[in-house]
Parts: structure tokens; C-alpha cells; sequence
């Protein structure tokens, strides 16, 4: 393994190793990894040093020889690579020292190691910009730097991540036509894999990153297709035109939702697009379904008791088909409630509510699932402005949210809500990377 040590790590690995995490400890003292040391780190040591903002039990070239020797630390030069990379980074921290060090983990993927190790997640995916140049921001909500990823004068959207976290898929219009196309994450660069149209459902990718699934909406084309990711065995699986996609956890079953001119109605099928069926045909709208951690559920919205409000179906039920299946109502509100995402421990379900006079995210135990009544929900936020969107972080312990035009972030109990990234487009799934 390859790191890079901050300013903190290299002084607590020179001076008081106790301060690493056991982690961190651990891959410093392993000698199979490479450790870095940037110029730009060593430079910003020395100007405190000199100020008197540091103080050293060593002049700062006998730390850095004694730590070349003893743990093999490797001096990282400033590259005009490095340079450049600054570019794809917005201002949402002012260091340049601490800039510098994120443009240099970028430019030549090195994780960065401080107390403890600041890896590639947690790292939450969203686009922004003006009109017509939407670009795709990597956030390390950790420490509050962006990285444009796409870098195009063409509009960059609805990007979704392969399960390693290796590969981001997209819809592009960088070729005057919106098609959809795969980055590398580490080697940068785009590829077109299909013709697309403009669809407004985000690309999915298949648990075991074996298959990505995407929309078309060109003149007779329109449908759901599934493609290897090196764009070979491209597939079409049903004519439908899908608003929303999503993979079962499983692996096993593809959901979408469709109809969506006059209602929007729910439908499953298998991942190779057998045995197509329609869970939901009310005559209204059911929307925004989410799978259960388990593949065994849906939760969605719905107006069929006039309000928004949330549902949940077995998936191996439906509603056109057989008596006694019909979907459970969750809320009951006569506001609305919608939008929902099961967190990754199945244990509870994150929305939106305007029930308090303007958008709050709430959260409900899954336990009352199997309950009769409606379920009681958590309030989670409570500001003077819209809160929407809410998705779990892969690991269960953070919610990312939209307030109005603005990226949030709070905890899982709802606390510690904090500023990621302003000026955003409201109407789009925030992405974490796996």
C-alpha cells in the first residue's frame, strides 16, 4: 500500500506515535507500504516553525532524515500535475497547504493519512454548475473538498458507482447528443458506452459490477437495456420507458417505475428481463420505490389516499394479480411523505415530510412494517427551510440531505448537520461512493 502522510501524521509518527490511531500505527509500521511525504507538507512545517506556531523537539531536516531512515519515508515533489489537479477542486476549504495535499492524493490516487486513515469513502457524489455545464463533484465529506470529475463544457449528470467504488457511470452531452458513458477513477477519462437520448433515470449498476442498467429514450430505441461495462453484450429488456431503476440487492431483480404520463405505476422483473410483471395499477401515482437490504420489500410513495404518503409491498405480491396482496400504508399524514431510503442495516426508513409547515427529514422503524397501524416517525431535522432527499451513507452512520439548493450532511440520530457544498441542482439523487 501506498499513503500519504499530512503534516500531523508525519510530527506524531516522528515525535508521538501514540497519536495514531491503531490503524494508522499499523500501516506506518508495515514494511511493505510506501509512505509519502509531500514538499508542500515539509514547506508548510517549516513556515510555522519560523512563526512560532510550531514547536519541534528536532530541527525539522533532523525529524525528516531520521524518519527517512528509520520508517522509510518517501519525499513526494510538488509536480505540475499536482498543480493543475487544484483546478478540479472547489473552495470549500481555503488552506493551501491543505488544497495542495488533496490535488496531490488526487493526481496520483494516494490516500491521505493523518491520525487516522482518510481512504476513499466516505465520499458523497453530486452535480452542480450553470445551466447547460452541469459537472460531477467527488465530495470528501471528511475534509469538505470537491473534485470536478467530469471537467466538460457539456452538461454532466445522474452519475451512479460501481460496487468497488473503481468505476462511475453517466449520462454526458459532451458530443452535442446525451449518451451514456464510464470514468475511470483512477486513470480519468470518459467513454462512451451507449446511446442514451436524455432519460431522467439514473444508471444503475448490478451488485457484482457484472452489469450496468440504463434507459433510452431515442426514437425506436426506448427501453430498459442492461451492458457489460465495457460497453460489449448490450441488451435490450423491455420497451418500457422507466422514470426511476433500480437493482435489487440480491442481484437477482431490476424495479422501475413507469407509466408516468397521466401515473406513475411500480414494476419487477428478473435481471436478464424475464418474467415481467406489475406490482401496482391504481390509476394514481406510486413513485420513488427503494428496496429493502433484504430484497424481499418495496417502500414507496403514493397518492392513492389522495396524500402523499409511504407504502410498502411484498415484491412477490402484486396488486393487479392477487387478492389480499395489496400494499400496507406506513404514514398517515394528509400532508405529504415521500422519497424514502431504507438505511443499510434495514433498521430504519429515512424521508421527507412537509407535516411541520415546510420539508423535514423524519425516520421511521422498520419493525412496524409488520404492524397494523401507521408507523410513528423521528423527527431528524428541524430548520426554518426545505430538507429533502435524504440518503444513507454505505456504512449506515451518516444522512446526506438537500436543503433547498445546498448539500447537507447530519449523523444517523440526526445531529451534527453541517454545510457540504452550496449552489447544487435541487432536483437530483445525492450518490455515495462505495
Amino acid at each position: 500500500m501506498k499513503v500519504l502522510l499530512d503534516s500531523h501524521s508525519f510530527l506524531w509518527l516522528a515525535e508521538s506515535p501514540d497519536q495514531l490511531s491503531p490503524e494508522a500505527a499499523s500501516i506506518c509500521q508495515a514494511l511493505e507500504n510506501t509512505l509519502f511525504l509531500s514538499v508542500a507538507s515539509l514547506w508548510e512545517l517549516q513556515i510555522k516553525s519560523q512563526l512560532g506556531k510550531l514547536r519541534l523537539n528536532l530541527p525539522l531536516k533532523t525529524l525528516l532524515d531520521e524518519q527517512q531512515r528509520v520508517n522509510r519515508v518517501v519525499l513526494l515533489p510538488i509536480a505540475p500535475d499536482h498543480v493543475f489537479a487544484l483546478d478540479k477542486l472547489e473552495s470549500h476549504h481555503r488552506d493551501p497547504f491543505d488544497r495542495l495535499l488533496i490535488a496531490q492524493s488526487v493526481a496520483e490516487t494516494l490516500p491521505i493519512l493523518s491520525r487516522v486513515m482518510i481512504p476513499h469513502a466516505p465520499e458523497l457524489t453530486y452535480y452542480a454548475g450553470s445551466s447547460g455545464n452541469y459537472e460531477i463533484y467527488l465530495m470528501d465529506i471528511s475534509r469538505g473538498l470537491a473534485v470536478n470529475l467530469t471537467h466538460n463544457p457539456g452538461e454532466d449528470s445522474r452519475p451512479a458507482w460501481s460496487p468497488d467504488g473503481q468505476q462511475m457511470v453517466f449520462y454526458s452531452h459532451r458530443d452535442g447528443r446525451t449518451d451514456l458513458y464510464r470514468l475511470d477513477a483512477s486513470a480519468g477519462g470518459a467513454r462512451r458506452l451507449a446511446l442514451t437520448g436524455a432519460p431522467s433515470a439514473y444508471p444503475v449498476w448490478s451488485p457484482d459490477g457484472q452489469w450496468i442498467a440504463y434507459t433510452s429514450i431515442l426514437s425506436r430505441q426506448v427501453g430498459i437495456y442492461r451492458i457489460r461495462p465495457d460497453g460489449r453484450d448490450n441488451q435490450r429488456l423491455t420497451d418500457h420507458r422507466a422514470a426511476l431503476l433500480r437493482w435489487s440487492p440480491d442481484g437477482h431483480r431490476l424495479l422501475f417505475m413507469s407509466d408516468c404520463d397521466n401515473n406513475c405505476d411500480l414494476y419487477v422483473m428478473d435481471a436478464n428481463g424475464s418474467n415481467l410483471r406489475q406490482l401496482t395499477r391504481n390509476g394514481i401515482i406510486d413513485a420513488y420505490p427503494i428496496w429493502s437490504p433484504d430484497s424481499r420489500r418495496i417502500v414507496f410513495m403514493s397518492t392513492r389516499d389522495i396524500f402523499y404518503e409511504l407504502y410498502v409491498i411484498e415484491v412477490d405480491c402484486d396488486e393487479t394479480g392477487h387478492s389480499g396482496c395489496e400494499a400496507s400504508r406506513l404514514t398517515e399524514n394528509r400532508d405529504f411523505d415521500g422519497f424514502p431510503d431504507w438505511s443499510p442495516d434495514g433498521g430504519e426508513i429515512a424521508f421527507s415530510t412537509d407535516r411541520d409547515g415546510n420539508f423535514e427529514i423524519y425516520a421511521l422503524d422498520a419493525d412496524c412494517l409488520d404492524r397494523p397501524a401507521p408507523c410513528q416517525a423521528r423527527r431528524l431535522t428541524d430548520r426554518p427551510v426545505n430538507d429533502r432527499d435524504p440518503v444513507w451513507s454505505p456504512d449506515g452512520r451518516w444522512i446526506a440531505f438537500i436543503s433547498v439548493f445546498d448539500v447537507y450532511l447530519m449523523n444517523a440520530q440526526g445531529g451534527d448537520a453541517r454545510l457540504l457544498s452550496r449552489s447544487v441542482l435541487r432536483d437530483q439523487y445525492l450518490v455515495w461512493r462505495p
